[in-house]
């Protein structure tokens, strides 16, 4: 549906990119994104439920991708997450990086949906494959804001 690289291309160019990081000392920084609300995106159990929630998917990836330089490496983890290698970028670049692109998926993303971001650089005490680690963490700190858990939907008026 994305035409994306999948989860085995991102583990084993991580590692590539890990490996290059430690041997060079030069910044990367882990980007994961995942979108949040597609079960609001559509009527949820309605037939065309499905379909938003891959429009909508298709839209992140063709954002992702068209902000990505031709150096970054970007691949789809899961259903709606999806994984970026920012090479030669520090976090501060990235946290430039993923404003920007938020707000271009913000704009791409329809009824309600919208999407999260956790990222990590490489460092002289943290591996990229370790940051993936802390990226992980501040998507899933972003995601809990931005999404009510399971039944806990916002009241309307």
């Amino acid at each position: 549906m994305t035409g994306l690289a999948g989860p085995r291309f991102w583990e084993a160019i991580l590692a590539v990119e890990s490996a290059r990081c430690a041997r060079y000392a030069r910044p990367a920084t882990v980007v994961l994104a995942a979108l949040v609300g597609l079960d609001r995106a559509g009527d949820e159990g309605a037939p065309q439920a499905a379909a938003v929630a891959n429009r909508a998917i298709a839209a992140a990836a063709r954002v992702l991708e068209a902000d990505s330089r031709s150096s970054d490496y970007l691949a789809r983890l899961g259903r709606d997450r999806f994984g970026l290698i920012l090479t030669e970028t520090s976090e501060i670049a990235a946290i430039n990086f993923v404003e920007r692109v938020r707000e271009r998926c913000e704009r791409a993303l329809a009824g309600g949906a919208g999407i999260a971001f956790g990222w990590a650089g490489a460092t002289a005490a943290q591996t990229l494959v370790e940051a993936v680690a802390v990226a992980e963490g501040r998507l899933q700190r972003e995601r809990a804001v931005r999404e009510p858990p399971d039944g806990d939907a916002p009241a309307s008026g």
